[in-house]
């Protein structure tokens, strides 16, 4: 066998994608699967090798379509979270989300919260500042309505 044989380089790619499929290496197997020669290297191989590859580059598609649907729940949580002034949980939800799994729209939306989610804590730390010095003013001081006598 060549270095150069279609069928060789078949095989290798199939070991390559079973070794990444076993160990869940999903994001490494996305690239994979959507090189076209992929394909056309994978025909090559008997049936039964083709399938065990075929799984795990389906597997690698469903992982990432539900990193997708992650994010956009997330997205969606965070923007909810953000509307009751819960900035924390909305932090946390926004820190969670992969931006290389976000389409166009999403990838603004997530900008715009990020915004938003910065631009709603800093408005409550001055609330809070304020709150304080108001609290500070209006405090009574301490008076004694008796005398000592």
């Amino acid at each position: 066998m060549t270095e150069n044989d279609p069928t060789e380089a078949a095989r290798r790619l199939a070991a390559e994608i079973v070794a990444a499929g076993e160990a869940e290496r999903f994001r490494s197997l996305i690239a994979v699967a959507r090189d076209p020669s992929t394909r056309a290297l994978l025909d090559r191989l008997p049936p039964a090798a083709r399938q065990r590859a075929d799984v795990y580059l389906r597997d690698a598609e469903q992982w990432e379509t539900r990193q997708f649907e992650a994010n956009r729940r997330r997205l969606a949580e965070a923007s909810d979270a953000l509307t009751r002034l819960d900035i924390d949980f909305a932090q946390r939800l926004l820190g969670r989300i992969q931006p290389d799994f976000l389409d166009d729209e999403g990838r603004a939306a997530f900008d715009r919260l990020l915004l938003d989610t910065s631009a709603r804590s800093m408005e409550m730390e001055q609330m809070s500042d304020l709150a304080s010095q108001v609290e500070a003013e209006l405090k009574p001081s301490r008076r004694r309505w008796w005398r000592r006598g």
